[in-house]
């Protein structure tokens, strides 16, 4: 078993006896996160996506993304104490179209959403801006967080990992701090 390696390429070389001599090579790769994929949402984007309720909070306006999928984790962030609620607001391209929507946190940062990290979700799907709050657990440590927010045309998202014809998918960092 080897542990602790930093991602690359590492040469191990083993002799056994005198006799024997075995290398190999491991390449570790750097973990990732899914991305979920939308093949056509230049009608379907999450226009504006904001945080209130945090010591820092999000407010980004974007436009269409090709594939449906952003990664703002190192361009925006909020913080918040734990044990605090944040509220999030998703604003749709287009009011007048019905979306589900939903938010997972990777509180263990394992880069995989558990089914348990769901934090808010619409419970059915709807035309207009959705505004949803969660708490942040107060067990949680401080650090940082991966974001993942699913707004998906009519249907509301069950997996973070989702690929479907119309929505996108944004991610943000989420720093908490201690109480």
């Amino acid at each position: 078993t080897v542990t602790g390696m930093a991602p690359g390429t590492a040469t191990i070389t083993a002799t056994m006896n005198v006799t024997y001599t075995a290398t190999c090579a491991i390449t570790v790769e750097d973990p990732s996160y899914c991305s979920p994929s939308f093949s056509t949402p230049s009608d379907d984007y999450i226009s504006n996506f904001t945080t209130t309720g945090g010591d820092f909070n999000i407010n980004n306006s974007s436009t269409y993304e090709s594939g449906g999928y952003s990664d703002y984790y190192d361009s925006y962030s909020a913080t918040i104490e734990q044990g605090s609620t944040l509220t999030c607001s998703v604003t749709p391209s287009s009011t007048s179209w019905t979306y589900g929507h939903a938010i997972w946190v990777d509180w263990n940062n394992d880069f995989a959403f558990a089914d348990t990290e769901k934090v808010a979700y619409s419970s059915s799907v709807a035309a207009g801006v959705w505004t949803e709050s969660f708490e942040v657990p107060s067990t949680i440590a401080a650090g940082d967080y991966h974001m993942r927010v699913i707004h998906a045309y009519n249907e509301n998202p069950t997996n973070p990992c989702m690929s479907a014809n119309y929505g996108e998918a944004e991610d943000y960092k989420l720093t908490v701090l201690a109480a």
